[in-house]
């Protein structure tokens, strides 16, 4: 695994593209991989997402972004389908479809490899200890998803996890709404060294280190037209940044930014340039941490 060494990506984001299905009955292309390595592509990164869906029902969803992030398909019958129903920070989820496990042998290596799954597949006992990226970031939603059957409601289970995936991680993004069925592999990402965030909307960041927690504020935002993706930005930000080499401060304050920026609008069009979130990050008085 990660070994081949033929068009190698900086940003390598491994989860299922999804569309969720909106209020209308429309479907609009999301998950975690296509927000992270979009934002990441917008950094001005090379950005690859490896995941399984029906390529034909995704390509004219796709197709505005296909310049911008090299989406590589493992073919699957049925596209990863979500209906969302959001109030505030919260979010109902039920899936319609389920494109299957992503098979993960012979990944390319890349610098920056973000774990993405939206709904368990991935097995990441199969990439703990082989994977070479410098940097892996893990958003672990997915893998404490549950649901029973076509058009299950989502629901949430403590998560289980090989012991050697909190010294491979370096960056664990989560949720404050998920913190809890991850919190053991939280602490142990920060014992081996790593960071653990737990994003809190609209009041900010927990950051936990091998030094204790801190508190990071948010960025204002208003209003919010669709937090759909905000946390994915934010954690493909942090991940580039830290990468980069930039203070931890500076980089949690540019990651909220990112996600500041991506809420400003609908879906993936709203996600940030490097630009664009260097503009309000220069403009906007830091704020305090504690």
């Amino acid at each position: 695994m990660c070994h081949e060494r033929i068009a190698l990506p900086d940003y390598l984001a491994v989860g299922n593209p999804t569309l969720d299905v909106q209020s209308d009955g429309s479907a609009v292309l999301g998950g975690t991989a296509v927000y992270s390595a979009l934002q990441a592509a917008r950094l001005g990164l090379s950005a690859v997402v490896i995941g399984r869906a029906n390529p034909d029902v995704l390509r004219p969803y796709w197709q505005p972004y296909a310049n911008q992030v090299d989406l590589r398909l493992q073919p699957s019958g049925p596209t990863t389908t979500f209906r969302n129903v959001s109030d505030a920070d919260a979010r109902e989820q039920w899936v319609r479809e389920w494109a299957g496990e992503i098979d993960v042998e012979n990944l390319p290596d890349s610098d920056i490899l973000h774990i993405a799954p939206v709904a368990g597949e991935i097995a990441v006992g199969r990439l703990a200890g082989e994977c070479r990226s410098r940097l892996v970031c893990l958003t672990p939603q997915g893998l404490v998803r549950r649901w029973s059957g076509a058009g299950g409601h989502v629901g949430l289970v403590p998560g289980r996890f090989p012991g050697a995936l909190a010294a491979l991680v370096g960056i664990a993004v989560v949720s404050e709404h998920e913190a809890p069925y991850v919190s053991g592999l939280l602490q142990d990402v920060a014992r081996h060294g790593g960071l653990s965030v737990v994003t809190r909307g609209q009041r900010g960041c927990e950051v936990l280190t091998g030094n204790g927690w801190s508190e990071y504020p948010a960025e204002p935002v208003h209003p919010v037209t669709d937090a759909t993706g905000a946390g994915d930005c934010f954690a493909a930000a942090l991940a580039v940044e830290v990468f980069l080499g930039r203070p931890l401060p500076e980089a949690i304050r540019l990651a909220t930014v990112a996600a500041a920026l991506c809420v400003r609008g609908l879906g993936l069009a709203a996600i940030g340039t490097r630009q664009e979130i260097m503009a309000a990050f220069r403009s906007r008085p830091s704020r305090s941490v504690t």
